[in-house]
């Protein structure tokens, strides 16, 4: 099996040189590396060619750019210009393992049948510190609606299974199963950087039925770095309200019509403490979280505003 390594990146090249020095110390490297990069990310690209002259100019590293800020674009630039059997998926401020490829074509090996595999990205955050927490479940959904990613923490007891999302800083898919992936990217929310993940995995788990495979042994080091200012020009209420349009609309697509009825209905009246619905207006004086009333509010916007994306979707088909 060959591979193409995906790396979106968005003017953080200090971090991006140090996620390709790590490739390069991979055991088994990538058959080609493919960078997104924005149009106007000028650095980035200048530290490139810089640091990895010989690489670029036989074709190894690939950088293509887009002119639209969003992870959708970025993706689906790097999709459609990757050309070899799996796709790897990875962040700029990741740092890979020497045998992070070579323990995931292990797993394809292992079991042929899956669509993609996955794993741990262990999270150090700024002050050097790493989260050690443990946790039962990761990457599925745990009850209704309500998604449990936790893919930063430690699986307790640690084993291999069959998720329903995996993490974009360590993913991998086959390439066969995205050729013909809709990104209907006029129907997401703008600058959209939350939900692509469920956009892929669904479209190979539900439409081309095949199953993700997480694997906690095999971990990315994600040495989280602050992001350019250009992707949080709004507040935290506004970034709720814009995931909740975008992961609206995704779960419409793909649920079937019982299923979106109870996901409509289950989001507005109860939803979750991150997105909470109307009836936790009534849990608000016992929370901590003096926004409850506000956050409630972004959510039920953010769940009409997909829920006319997913119309306005719907009647572009017709």
């Amino acid at each position: 099996m060959k591979t193409s390594l995906i790396i979106p990146s968005f003017k953080r090249p200090d971090t991006l040189i140090r996620c390709l020095n790590s490739v390069f110390k991979q055991t088994i490297k990538p058959d080609e590396i493919i960078i997104v990069l924005h149009q106007e990310d000028k650095e980035s690209f200048k530290k490139i060619k810089e640091n990895f002259s010989n690489e670029c100019k036989t074709g190894y590293i690939k950088i293509v750019k887009v002119n639209k800020i969003g992870t959708d674009v970025f993706y689906q630039k790097g999709i459609k210009e990757a050309k070899w059997d799996i796709l790897f998926f990875t962040d700029d401020d990741a740092i890979l393992p020497p045998k992070w490829i070579e323990k995931t074509l292990e797993n394809y090996k292992k079991y042929p049948y899956v669509g993609g595999c996955g794993g741990r990205d262990i999270v150090i955050k700024t002050d050097g510190s790493i989260i050690h927490k443990k946790t039962k479940y990761v990457g599925e959904f745990r009850y209704l609606f309500h998604f449990v990613g936790r893919n930063h923490l430690f699986l307790y007891p640690p084993r291999k299974k069959f998720v329903h999302c995996l993490k974009g800083v360590n993913m991998s898919l086959k390439r066969k199963y995205l050729k013909d992936l809709e990104f209907p990217s006029n129907f997401f929310e703008k600058n959209m950087h939350y939900g692509i993940e469920f956009e892929i995995c669904f479209w190979v788990r539900l439409k081309k039925k095949r199953k993700l495979l997480y694997d906690p042994l095999n971990v990315v080091f994600h040495k989280v770095s602050p992001r350019p200012k250009e992707l949080f020009k709004r507040n935290d209420l506004i970034i709720l309200k814009t995931s909740m349009a975008n992961k609206t609309f995704i779960f419409l697509r793909y649920l079937t019509l019982p299923q979106k009825i109870l996901f409509i209905i289950f989001s507005f009246l109860i939803g979750n403490l991150s997105q909470p619905g109307f009836l936790l207006i009534f849990l608000s004086p016992y929370l901590r979280d003096k926004k409850v009333p506000l956050k409630i509010l972004h959510t039920i916007k953010g769940l009409s505003k997909g829920f006319f994306n997913y119309l306005r979707y719907l009647f572009s088909k017709s």
